[in-house]
């Protein structure tokens, strides 16, 4: 446990000029993804230390949530957008970040947790959600959705799409 808590928060808003295929994924930090403003994607995350893998020191994680907030695991290529994949495994470790998106409507969307919750509302395009061990919420959507669950809840409403669940317990 941290001598201090170890949060920080950033904030990054992407323009983009057509439908958006977003990729998110998180180890341990949550995933809500609601509609916004068309042309633009609203990315709002919290990052948070964690000294639990490797026993980290309080300073390492301090300057692995600093080293995170000042350049957020975000890539935009043109529409297409992925968000949460860090290659450094170390620093990774020592960090999760939660994250509050908005998109415009006709998103498609492909979100990943390994014990994260995931609340996604109001897409017209396709959702792909999967999380090894918490809640999945997903409600309104228009295009398919392709839910995947280890331990955890899923609960899925207002579908005017396919659905497709698999639970492992």
């Amino acid at each position: 446990v941290l001598a201090q808590a170890t949060e920080r928060p950033f904030e990054q808003t992407l323009t983009v000029g057509g439908p958006v295929s977003l990729s998110v994924s998180s180890g341990s930090g949550s995933i809500a993804v609601s509609p916004g403003t068309d042309g633009s994607v609203r990315i709002k995350g919290v990052v948070r230390g964690t000294s639990w893998w490797r026993g980290a020191s309080d300073a390492e994680v301090q300057r692995a949530v600093e080293a995170v907030v000042k350049t957020p695991p975000i890539v935009q290529r043109g529409d297409t957008i992925e968000i949460g994949q860090i290659e450094d495994r170390e620093l990774a470790s020592r960090v999760s970040i939660s994250y509050e998106i908005t998109v415009p409507k006709t998103t498609t969307l492909r979100a990943k947790t390994g014990s994260g919750s995931q609340q996604v509302g109001a897409l017209a395009g396709a959702v792909t959600v999967s999380t090894g061990s918490c809640s999945v919420e997903v409600a309104a959507v228009g295009g398919s959705v392709d839910v995947s669950t280890g331990s955890g809840e899923a609960t899925v409403s207002r579908l005017e799409g396919g659905l497709t669940a698999r639970a492992a317990s």
